[in-house]
């Protein structure tokens, strides 16, 4: 058999607004949407914000031989991904995640992609949603609770060396909701008040994390499932390895419930391969007002965010400055709304591949009805 050389070609302009159904892109009032009954929250995603964020591109033919598709592929990342910040790649022979029902021996798994295009991918531990492997190096874009909407964030800025690379692969989009929002890092910051971002500069973010025992409680994310292993020894090895302050608390007959791991950083980044200094924390989205419009948390379900609200609420997580201080809410709401007026966002198809600069662009999820297959993997570079 002949094959062609692999082709990719950019896609025409998209009038994105004809993509996007009203109920796709409404944002105030939004069900499980942190903020969204507030004033201040945007009606809807703009969907022309930014039309090349994503940059789309489809594969012209799909029978290539196999070695040079995957070739191709890393070349297109390589090149573009450092340009756009978010790729989407459509006709690539993906036949799903779970291997053996692809029409032709050229199809591949999702985890058999990554692989073959040699990035560094890495494993999802210590994180703040229940994750668990499908295949090498592959996990559930998020075990969250489907109707939730998560804020626009970074993987795993809390690491020392965050992700550089985020794979997102829409084996089956959901027919209603599932809209992965994406925000261009640099338009971002120059909308920050110049005050904001000096005093987290100069104080640094400090992120917490309490983590119960899954014996105990395991509404969020226990532990054990975290750090995917029942070995605390273990754990503490990796945290020590990640630069980690952490205690386990204990009730008095001595039992373990709980762990707390917390650790300072600025909330800044050089980016490993443009060298630009780039705005890369989870400042929102790991502020601990998300749970006061949780399904998992219906007790704060309805009462705002307060400092002195926070007060006895062992929240799975939450952001403070370098000092310990409290950040004003005022300061996470002018950073939430600036996100999301920001924000734009596609309609994907069955078989995209979303590949995300984890230091340029920032991505979200806006709440969706199952079915949805939606898979991850994470790469150092």
């Amino acid at each position: 058999m002949t094959y062609e050389a692999p082709k990719f070609r950019l896609s025409p302009a998209l009038s994105t607004p004809e993509l996007l159904n009203d109920g796709d892109v409404q944002l105030k009032n939004r069900a499980f949407l942190i903020d969204s009954r507030e004033a201040y929250f945007p009606e809807r995603l703009n969907p022309e914000v930014n039309p090349d964020l994503p940059k789309i591109f489809h594969l012209d033919q799909a029978k290539s031989d196999s070695a040079a598709l995957i070739k191709a592929t890393r070349a297109l990342i390589d090149t573009h991904l450092p340009i756009y910040g978010s790729l989407v790649i459509r006709g690539l022979p993906l036949e799903g995640q779970n291997h053996g029902n692809g029409d032709s021996q050229n199809d591949v798994s999702f985890s058999e992609l990554l692989q073959q295009l040699g990035y560094q991918l890495t494993r999802y531990v210590g994180g703040v949603t229940q994750r668990e492997q499908s295949g090498f190096m592959v996990y559930p874009a998020s075990g969250e609770d489907p109707r939730v909407c998560m804020d626009l964030h970074q993987d795993n800025t809390y690491w020392p060396e965050p992700p550089q690379q985020l794979f997102f692969y829409y084996e089956q989009p959901a027919e209603v909701g599932g809209l992965n929002p994406l925000l261009d890092m640099r338009e971002y910051l120059r909308k920050i008040p110049s005050d904001i971002v000096a005093k987290f500069e100069s104080l640094g973010v400090r992120y917490e994390n309490y983590y119960p025992d899954q014996s105990r409680d395991s509404r969020f994310v226990p532990w054990q499932k975290s750090f995917e292993t029942e070995d605390r020894s273990l754990v503490e090895e990796n945290l020590k390895q990640g630069g980690f302050e952490f205690s386990w608390e204990a009730d008095e007959s001595g039992e373990t419930y709980a762990l707390r791991k917390w650790n300072v950083l600025s909330p800044f980044k050089q980016h490993p391969i443009t060298s630009e200094k780039l705005w890369v924390n989870m400042i929102v989205a790991n502020h601990a007002s998300y749970f006061h419009d949780h399904p998992s948390y219906p007790e704060l379900s309805g009462t705002p965010y307060t400092v002195e609200g926070e007060q006895g609420i062992d929240y799975p997580f939450n952001i403070k400055y370098g000092n310990g201080d409290s950040v004003p809410y005022k300061v996470i709401q002018t950073l939430r709304r600036l996100a999301w007026e920001t924000a734009s966002s596609f309609k994907a198809e069955a078989g995209d591949l979303l590949v995300v600069d984890n230091y340029r662009a920032q991505h979200g999820r806006l709440g969706y009805e199952p079915p949805r297959k939606f898979w991850v993997g994470i790469s150092l570079g």
